[in-house]
């Protein structure tokens, strides 16, 4: 009798253990073949600036305009003289449409043959620098005395100005303005100069460029 009942204990052992060992066991899953989205692509945005001479008819948005600007008759006494009387230059956030009749500037409605419409995609500031000084001997260091300051104007908004600088300073100037011109806009460019009440040199002239970069604002 009590055999039996060890037999009977040793086999509910077995099965115990047999269904402890069988729930361990994994299975393979079915797979799909794969799908793919081939040739992803991802690309930075970019920045172009142009410039257009406005002031007549058939302007075209270029690199550079060669446009006579004369500071002529300044005198001193730290007054502001508006330098761009009659003058009208713009800045192009050029995202490729600039020539097209939805820019506000009539007068600049197409692109120089030398230049690729732009794909700028970022709003802008402006860094205003000058460069290729040159004074004649009346004064040669005209350029550390006279002062000018840079506006931009966009659309009927009120102009950034920039801060007073001379012109050998502005050579050297890094600081951005936030002007924040959105793509496919543009800012009209003023210019005021000034010189103080102890400058004394008469006849004394300069030539130099303004020079314009764009920067994500």
């Amino acid at each position: 009798m009590n055999n039996h009942v060890k037999v009977i204990g040793r086999s509910l052992l077995s099965l115990v253990a047999t269904l402890v060992i069988g729930g361990g066991v994994t299975y393979a899953l079915f797979t799909s073949n794969q799908v793919s989205i081939a040739a992803n692509t991802v690309s930075t945005g970019g920045a172009d600036l142009r410039i257009c001479d406005g002031t007549a008819a058939g302007g075209q948005w270029q690199d550079t305009v060669t446009t006579a600007i004369s500071f002529a008759g300044l005198n001193p006494g730290a007054v502001d003289q508006d330098v761009m009387s009659g003058i009208a230059i713009y800045l192009g956030n050029d995202d490729g449409t600039l020539a097209t009749p939805v820019v506000p500037v009539a007068n600049c409605a197409a692109y120089n043959i030398a230049v690729t419409p732009g794909a700028s995609t970022i709003n802008m500031d402006f860094i205003p620098t000058t460069g290729n000084i040159t004074c004649t001997a009346a004064d040669p260091s005209f350029s550390s005395s006279l002062n000018i300051r840079y506006g931009f104007q966009v659309g009927a908004a009120t102009p950034v100005w920039t801060g007073y600088k001379t012109v050998a300073a502005w050579a050297s100037s890094t600081t951005d303005y936030s002007v924040g011109l959105t793509p496919g806009n543009t800012a009209q460019l003023l210019i005021q100069a000034r010189l103080a009440n102890t400058y004394s040199t008469q006849g004394a002239s300069c030539t130099f460029d303004s020079r314009f970069v764009g920067e994500q604002a």
